[in-house]
């Protein structure tokens, strides 16, 4: 019968457990974070892997809040941009509806409204993409209904330009202001 290493897991026979054993314990260290095994040389690069901003943009597209969680949990900054535009996993994470990751941010500390390079917030990219979900929770946890981008552009007028009527009523229930014009003189009426 085969027996189970203590330290990766793997399954040896009786004779080779112990040699195993005991190289797997002196070149090996098992994560605290993730219990993955790795050698004692490559914990830089480990890190280094859970640090990646493509990385974690890919388990936000994917909507796995545990993975996403595990980038913080290694040392990643919840406000650190990882996107071309200046996003950060807020703006990520709203953009693709993942409220789970979403609020897993907000409860590690990150800001709710940060602005991209186009002044653009998690909550009007959510509007944009028609995140319902993510949107009413972004406006409960306090976003800033009225934040304009760079183009004064400001949420409701993204939700009247998605022509959603759930998301206008939601905005105009939270006092939206119905006159704001953008850069260019329009409004939303």
């Amino acid at each position: 019968a085969d027996v189970e290493c203590p330290n990766c897991n793997q399954l040896f026979t009786k004779q080779q457990v112990i040699v195993h054993t005991i190289q797997c314990y002196r070149n090996s260290t098992k994560c605290k974070i993730c219990n993955e095994v790795i050698l004692k040389t490559q914990k830089k690069e480990h890190l280094d892997e859970w640090r990646s901003p493509g990385g974690l943009a890919q388990a936000i597209k994917l909507d796995d809040e545990h993975k996403a969680g595990l980038f913080f949990d290694h040392g990643m900054d919840v406000n650190a941009v990882i996107g071309d535009n200046g996003q950060n996993a807020m703006h990520l994470a709203a953009e693709k509806g993942s409220l789970n990751v979403v609020l897993d941010l907000i409860g590690r500390g990150a800001s709710v409204d940060p602005c991209d390079r186009n002044g653009r917030t998690p909550l009007s990219l959510a509007i944009e993409k028609n995140k319902f979900a993510c949107v009413r929770s972004l406006i409960e946890l306090g976003a800033e209904i009225e934040q304009r981008d760079s183009f004064g552009r400001t949420p409701l007028m993204f939700a009247c330009k998605l022509g959603s009527k759930e998301m206008v009523e939601l905005l105009l229930q939270y006092k939206a202001d119905v006159k704001a014009t953008n850069n260019m003189k329009e409004s939303c009426v």
